[in-house]
């Protein structure tokens, strides 16, 4: 088909027409759509039963919905309505429990007051108690202090006196008597110079000064050296050397005597020369009759009679008899030079026994009774001061 076949408006159109004009004049002459619509319209009441079925649909479900949604206000409603009651029920009660915890409050507040006066006045009368009793305290602790100064002075000066006559112990007694006098001038200033407790330290400066005028006799070391010299008698030999001599000196007590140590020298050698010599030749002249070597039995009782004598010379010592203390170290020095050979641990204890013999154990001793009554008595008068039973 040729460019000339080919209807209107299926080709080209001319450059100076209008699209618009074109389409206007292609579907005028076309009667398509009128036909169309002839055809249609028997088809439109389904369309309108449909929506008006949709629109029943629409306005029941929101009756529905309506009466729904006024259950759910009415509901809502009246659970508010019993919130709001509720509420009102807590807000009353919660006013009331303000207005009963203000009264307890006020209550508290006024038991707290009352407790609180309760309290300063129990403080009060306990602290005056405590200040009564602490003054009082401090009386009795005083009163006690001052009293035990004084049992403890008058320990001392009974000590003392009883030192003094059973041990003679004078330097004891000294340092007794000074202490006791320190303890008394400390009641003395706490008491305020009582005129009792000055008497008693006047008498006691009396005693103490005759004390210290008394000859210090040592009579434990006298005592403690007769006692190793009774020890030392069990160790002494018994009739080994012959009697004729009784009256040698051994070697150690020249040499002890002789100062002069090369004179010494010379006399021991002379001595054990002519001694030796002498043991060859010897002549004897029988102008006593010969004693016997003592028996076990006499050796025992020998030496026991020793002891006996100087056990009461030591007993003469304690009880300051210088007679008897004196006449039996004479007889053990007696038995000493007349039982037992010559040997130097014998002349030893002779010359002990002639330096303890020489010792003085004569004493006076002082009364210090004055003393120990007078302390006696003033503390009875300071116990029935404080009402003390005695």
């Amino acid at each position: 088909m040729n460019n000339n076949d080919k209807p209107n408006g299926a080709g080209d159109s001319p450059p100076s027409q209008d699209r618009g004009t074109i389409v206007a004049e292609t579907n005028t002459p076309i009667p398509a759509p009128t036909q169309a619509k002839a055809q249609a319209k028997p088809t439109v009441w389904p369309l309108w039963l449909a929506l008006l079925a949709v629109l029943a649909a629409s306005a029941a479900g929101g009756h529905w919905l309506w009466g729904q949604m006024q259950l759910q206000a009415g509901a809502q409603a009246d659970e508010v309505a019993k919130l709001t009651a509720q509420a009102e029920q807590w807000r009353a009660e919660q006013r009331q429990l303000s207005v009963e915890l203000a009264q307890s409050l006020s209550r508290f507040e006024a038991a707290q007051s009352a407790s609180e006066r309760v309290y300063h006045d129990f403080t009060d009368r306990v602290e005056a108690q405590l200040a009564a009793q602490s003054q009082q305290l401090a009386q009795m602790t005083a009163a006690s202090r001052t009293q035990f100064l004084l049992n403890e002075a008058q320990f001392l000066v009974r000590q003392a006196s009883q030192r003094l006559q059973l041990e003679r112990a004078a330097t004891s007694a000294v340092g007794l008597f000074e202490l006791a006098d320190q303890l008394l001038a400390q009641v003395q200033t706490e008491l305020g110079n009582p005129a009792g407790l000055m008497a008693t330290r006047g008498q006691l400066a009396k005693d103490l000064a005759q004390l210290k005028r008394l000859q210090a006799v040592d009579y434990t070391g006298v005592f403690f050296a007769l006692d190793a010299i009774l020890v030392q008698v069990d160790e002494l030999a018994l009739g080994q050397p012959p009697r004729e001599f009784a009256n040698e000196e051994v070697e150690p007590a020249v040499i002890r005597k002789n100062p002069d140590r090369l004179w010494a020298e010379i006399t021991i050698g002379w001595r054990n020369f002519t001694r030796q010599l002498a043991s060859y030749v010897r002549v004897k002249r029988l102008e006593k009759p010969v004693e016997p070597l003592l028996s076990p039995d006499q050796e025992i009782r020998v030496r026991e009679n020793l002891k006996l004598k100087l056990q009461v010379a030591q007993l003469a010592l304690l009880r300051a008899d210088g007679k008897l203390y004196g006449a039996n170290l004479a007889l053990a020095r007696q038995w000493l030079e007349e039982y037992f050979p010559v040997s130097f641990e014998r002349n030893h204890m002779m010359e002990q026994l002639d330096e303890l013999a020489a010792r003085s154990v004569n004493s006076e001793l002082p009364d210090l009774s004055g003393t120990v009554q007078s302390l006696d008595q003033f503390i009875s008068q300071y116990r029935l001061t404080l009402g003390v039973r005695p």
